[in-house]
């Protein structure tokens, strides 16, 4: 029984390292999210959450030019880093930051927020991307703990910024988006002066030149998938907004809040598992990668249905706890609905998608969002025209449906084309 017990823990403690970083730091994103919601006029609230949606979406790009490679790259460096190649990502993700704090300072200054709020909006962004290209390697170099511990730093610095945002009883954006601004450069200082030192110096010529083959075999393909997922997925936020306003989408931002949870975990593990898989489809190790499988997908489930759970508790017996007065309940409740199908696909598919940005397999993952993303816009699209910002949601969930399958299918014929080149592999 000892033994049974001591075995659970060894397997469990990794995902519980990983998931408790991104837990404080969501948990108290969560609760500014719920504090600005009560204090901010819905158009207010509505720009804010249109912001943070662009925000991570460009973060992603970070994500697919540079955090979804570089296991991979080290995986095939037979577990030894290339520190030239490694530079030169380090180098093209300062550019990176640079560009997004331009476009996300315009674009906040562009939904009318005055010049210093939006400068701040756009430092939170760029800052973040930085800093999520710094926990993608220190996952890559075996250091969760580092990844924990930015985290960590973030939430607690923007948990003090909350209190106080409470305890003034009002949430200017000068406020709220400073405090965001400081958690992100929290989090990036919490890696080390060794590693702030290496992430903020500008890149040499020599060093980008390394990273043509680096986007030829991978990052236009996982751009590709970027841009076609984000549309599957997020075609809603971008087109509520642009054709209804910023308070249409601030109810559906609204409900978003109860299904946090899921993605919390979803973000968390997929970060922890991409790198770990990496090494795994690198030494061929198919029945670890399918018991590696079967527990995140396990994981992932359960985290779904205590989503499910504490939604429902929320959402029909205790709504005051995160809305005001100002949003239709029986709105959000109806759009909890949609949300949680919707994120019942993603979780179900999320383990295979993850295992195929482990093997480099972003062309084929690329691929198979193309299709989803077309419905999923043209279905947004007519929704909003015909029936409302609500059933909008409708065309993401048949996207999300399409994209899954899809995922489903090019996953298998990969793992059986894997199994068959290495029939005689066994584990160690």
């Amino acid at each position: 029984m000892k033994i049974a017990v001591a075995q659970a823990v060894q397997i469990i403690a990794p995902y519980m390292l990983a998931v408790s970083g991104p837990l404080v730091l969501s948990a108290t994103q969560f609760v500014l999210s719920v504090v600005l919601v009560h204090l901010m006029s819905p158009k207010d609230f509505g720009t804010f959450s249109f912001l943070m949606v662009t925000s991570q979406f460009l973060m992603s790009f970070s994500g697919a030019f540079l955090c979804a490679p570089l296991p991979v790259v080290m995986a095939r460096a037979s577990n030894t880093c290339d520190a030239a190649t490694v530079e030169c990502l380090f180098g093209v993700n300062v550019i990176i930051g640079l560009l997004v704090f331009v476009m996300i300072t315009a674009l906040s200054a562009a939904l009318g927020i005055e010049t210093l709020p939006a400068a701040l909006f756009g430092g939170f962004a760029s800052l973040t991307m930085l800093r999520w290209f710094g926990r993608a390697y220190v996952y890559a170099i075996g250091l969760p703990q580092r990844a924990t511990l930015s985290d960590i730093v973030s939430g607690v610095v923007l948990g003090v910024g909350i209190g106080l945002i409470a305890w003034q009883g009002s949430a200017s954006p000068l406020f709220a988006y400073g405090f965001l601004m400081l958690s992100a450069a929290g989090g990036l200082l919490a890696f080390g002066p060794r590693h702030l030192a290496e992430q903020l110096r500008l890149p040499r010529l020599e060093e980008l030149s390394r990273y043509g083959a680096v986007w030829k075999e991978h990052s236009s393909w996982s751009l590709l998938g970027l841009v076609t997922t984000e549309a599957t997925g997020n075609a809603h936020a971008y087109f509520v907004t642009l054709i209804s306003g910023a308070v249409a989408f601030a109810a559906l931002a609204a409900s978003a809040l109860l299904i946090r949870p899921a993605i919390i975990l979803m973000n968390a593990l997929g970060e922890f598992e991409r790198p770990r898989l990496a090494r795994l489809v690198a030494q061929q190790r198919w029945s670890d990668v399918d018991r590696t499988l079967s527990l995140f997908r396990f994981i992932l489930m359960s985290g779904w249905f205590a989503t499910l759970g504490l939604g429902v508790i929320v959402a029909y017996f205790a709504p005051s706890l995160l809305f005001s007065k100002d949003y239709d309940l029986l709105y959000v409740q109806k759009a909890f609905v949609l949300w949680l199908a919707i994120m019942g696909l993603r979780l179900v598919r999320t383990p295979e998608s993850i295992l195929l940005q482990a093997a480099g397999q972003f062309r084929v993952l690329a691929f198979s969002s193309v299709y989803s993303s077309v419905i999923s816009v043209i279905l947004v699209v007519v929704m909003v025209w015909v029936v409302g910002p609500l059933y909008s949601m409708v065309g993401v969930l048949a996207g999300e449906a399409i994209f899954t399958l899809a995922v489903w299918r090019v996953a298998r014929a990969w793992r059986w084309k894997g199994r068959q080149a290495s029939p005689h592999v066994q584990l160690p």
